[in-house]
C-alpha cells in the first residue's frame, strides 16, 4: 500500500526524531524499501531530525552520525538537516533546501541530456562541465530568488 504514495516520486525526506534512537533505526527500513522500489540514485533525499529543541538533555541520536549515514546512502552529507517543529525552527528551511535541490536535479538531468545530444561535454567530465559555459540555463540573484538572467552565479 505504502508504495502507491511514493511511486513516481521526485524526492523523499525521511524524518526522525532525534531523540529516539529507534526512530533513526527505522530509517534504515524506509531506505531499504526506497531502493526496492524507487531510483534513489535519481531521487533527491533528505534525511530531517526532528525534536531539536529537546536536544541538549534528551539527543539519542547525534548529528555526526546521522550526517555519515546520509553520505552512504545518498553520496552527500549535507543532506540532513535538524529542525523543531514544535518551536517551528528549520521548518521552511527543509522545504527550501529540497525546492533548491529539485531545480539543481532536473538542471543536471537536461543539462546531461544537453551534452549527449550536442557532445558538450568535456573530456573526462561531468554534466555541468561544460566547455562553452556562456549556455547557463538557470540564474541565481543575489536576493536567492530564480529568474531567466542575472548578475550573481550560474547555477549547475
Amino acid at each position: 500500500m505504502t508504495q502507491m504514495y511514493y511511486r513516481g516520486a521526485n524526492a523523499v525526506v525521511l524524518v526522525y526524531d532525534i531523540t529516539s534512537e529507534n526512530s533513526f533505526k527505522d530509517i534504515e527500513a524506509w531506505v531499504k524499501e526506497l531502493r526496492q522500489n524507487i531510483d534513489v540514485d535519481n531521487t533527491v533525499l533528505l534525511l530531517v531530525g526532528n525534536k531539536l529543541d529537546l536536544a541538549p538533555a534528551k539527543r539519542q541520536v547525534e548529528y555526526a552520525r546521522a550526517q555519515a549515514y546520509i553520505k552512504e546512502v545518498s553520496g552527500d552529507e549535507t543532506a540532513l538537516l535538524e529542525v523543531s517543529c514544535r518551536e517551528d525552527y528549520g521548518v521552511i528551511d527543509v522545504f527550501d533546501e529540497l525546492a533548491h535541490r529539485l531545480v539543481r536535479k532536473q538542471i543536471e538531468r537536461e543539462d546531461s541530456e544537453l551534452c549527449e545530444q550536442e557532445g558538450l561535454l568535456a573530456s573526462g567530465g561531468r554534466a555541468g562541465d561544460h566547455q562553452d559555459r556562456g549556455r547557463c540555463p538557470i540564474w541565481v540573484s543575489r536576493g536567492g530568488s530564480w529568474g531567466g538572467s542575472g548578475t550573481s552565479s550560474c547555477c549547475w
